[in-house]
Formats: C-alpha cells, sequence, structure tokens
C-alpha cells in the first residue's frame, strides 16, 4: 500500500509539473499513450494559433505609428517641419488685390454735337475741349480696382477692373440751336470711369520686399452725364467714350505677414504720350511670400 500510495503521489506531482508546458501551447506535450497523443493534437493546434497570434502581431509592430505633435509652438513641434506651413505645395499661387489708383490722361471726349429733345422740339449742343481737337486738355481720375490673377516662378498674370470717376476735366458743353422762348441751358452733372484690363508680369523678393514690372493692356472708358433744362422740362443725356490701353508699369511691396503685402504702382502709357498713373494696393496670396521663396 504505501509503495502504491508513492507512485500515485509521484504521478500527481508529474502531472502537476507537466500541466503548464501544455498549457504553454509551443510544441505541447508529447503525453503519454492514446490519451496523451489526443492532447498533444490540441496542443499543436493551440500552438499554430499562437503562432498567427504572433504573426499579426510582427505585423502591425512594424507599420509606421502616427505622431502627433503636443504643441503648436514653433520649435516644439517633433512631427511638422519647420516651415512647412509656408510651402502649401498642393495649393497654386493665387493673387487677390484690392486698390487705388489715380490716373492722368487726355481728355477722350474732344469736340462732338449732340441733342437733346424737351417735349417737340429738337435741340442740338456741342461739347468743347478747350485745348481743341490738336492739344485736348488733360482729365484726372480717382480709381478703385480690383485684381485677380496667378503664376508661378516669378512670373504671373491677372484680370484688373477698374471703377471711378473723373476729379478734373475742362471740357463743357453749350447749346447751338435756340426754341420760342430761348435756349436751354446744359451742363455735366456726373461721370463715371471703368477699365478691363489684363497683366502680365514678373516680380522678384527680397527679404521683406517685393518688386515687379508688368505689361499692362486693355480698354478703358468715360460716361459723361448731362442735364438739360428748358423752361418746365428737365432731360438728361450720356455721352460714353472708350480708348484702348497699354501700360509699362513698376510696382515694390513688402510684407505684412507671409500672405499679406502691401505696396506701390506707377505706370506710363506707352500709345497716349503724357498719360500715366500711380496708386496703391493690398493683396493677398495663397502661397507664403507669393511663392518666391
Amino acid at each position: 500500500m504505501t509503495a502504491r500510495a508513492l507512485a500515485a503521489a509521484l504521478l500527481l506531482v508529474i502531472a502537476a509539473r507537466a500541466e503548464p508546458v501544455h498549457a504553454g501551447s509551443c510544441g505541447g506535450g508529447s503525453g503519454g499513450g492514446g490519451g496523451g497523443g489526443g492532447s498533444s493534437g490540441g496542443g499543436s493546434s493551440g500552438g499554430s494559433s499562437g503562432g498567427s497570434s504572433d504573426s499579426g502581431s510582427s505585423s502591425s509592430s512594424s507599420s509606421t505609428p502616427a505622431c502627433h505633435d503636443s504643441t503648436d509652438v514653433v520649435g516644439y513641434r517633433e512631427c511638422t517641419g519647420y516651415g512647412k506651413w509656408g510651402a502649401h505645395l498642393g495649393i497654386p499661387l493665387l493673387i487677390f488685390e484690392v486698390g487705388m489708383n489715380v490716373q492722368a490722361f487726355a481728355s477722350p471726349l474732344g469736340e462732338r454735337d449732340g441733342h437733346v429733345e424737351h417735349g417737340d422740339q429738337d435741340f442740338s449742343y456741342r461739347v468743347v475741349d478747350p485745348g481743341g481737337a490738336s492739344a485736348p486738355s488733360k482729365s484726372t481720375a480717382v480709381m478703385t480696382t480690383l485684381r485677380v490673377g496667378g503664376g508661378a516662378r516669378g512670373i504671373y498674370g491677372a484680370a484688373e477692373v477698374e471703377l471711378g470717376g473723373l476729379v478734373s476735366d475742362s471740357s463743357r458743353a453749350e447749346m447751338i440751336t435756340r426754341g420760342e422762348v430761348g435756349a436751354p441751358t446744359i451742363e455735366q452733372t456726373s461721370t463715371l470711369a471703368f477699365g478691363a484690363l489684363g497683366v502680365l508680369g514678373a516680380q522678384g523678393a527680397t527679404r521683406r520686399a517685393t518688386f515687379g514690372v508688368e505689361l499692362v493692356g486693355g480698354v478703358r472708358g468715360v460716361i459723361y452725364n448731362y442735364e438739360s433744362r428748358y423752361l418746365a422740362c428737365l432731360q438728361t443725356e450720356s455721352i460714353t467714350t472708350s480708348r484702348p490701353v497699354l501700360e509699362a508699369r513698376a510696382r515694390a511691396s513688402i510684407w505684412l505677414s507671409p500672405v499679406i503685402n502691401a505696396g506701390v504702382v506707377v505706370g506710363s502709357s506707352v500709345i497716349d504720350q503724357g498719360a500715366y498713373m500711380g496708386g496703391v494696393f493690398l493683396g493677398a496670396n495663397t502661397r507664403a511670400f507669393g511663392g518666391l521663396r
């Protein structure tokens, strides 16, 4: 009995020591007899499952983990390169500008005749330029401008529209026919100046400034509005003029921020002797420093 008890105790100790090996499923226990073989097969299946788990773990650990900055302070970020915000390589350079300029040019009105009706009477009037047709007087306009364009590598193109009015004009209108009770009166009441231009230019930059030259072409016009009174009758008339534009310009601007700049522009007409312009502008760019750095 004692020998049997010792043998049973020895078997229990062996079984207890063998159990962790089977649970580890790294090849399983060889087991004894037919029952051990079945247990070994289960251990082998567990081992395969464990191998698959290890393989998946290895695959996930080999991928690059996501990087997240804990601060937006330049110099303390680890995931974003310095100055990367200024590149915006996926966005083309777009330019938006608003400005104001003063233009001086020969009066496009010249001398011309017109007609105005008061009731059943028709009257003629004439617009007179003190300088005459050979030496037309100068007109001065103040214009608000809007420019939208784009470019790359220092070359840019843009469309520009202008809207404003004359602040100086020497032309005058006078009646040349009379009615039954005298001649009507006629006087200029207002003007509307406008322009539609195309721009082609090149620019370069220093540390804080940008300099450029450009050629501007298009059309400008002025609408002259007149008011004529005859007895109790009041009539309005308008004359629209237009002229071609071809200007050479130079401009300079400073950067108020990486995408905002302010500057000045001056230009002179290539086809209208004595015509010139000068103005200021405020611009916004989709690329830092106009993509010039």
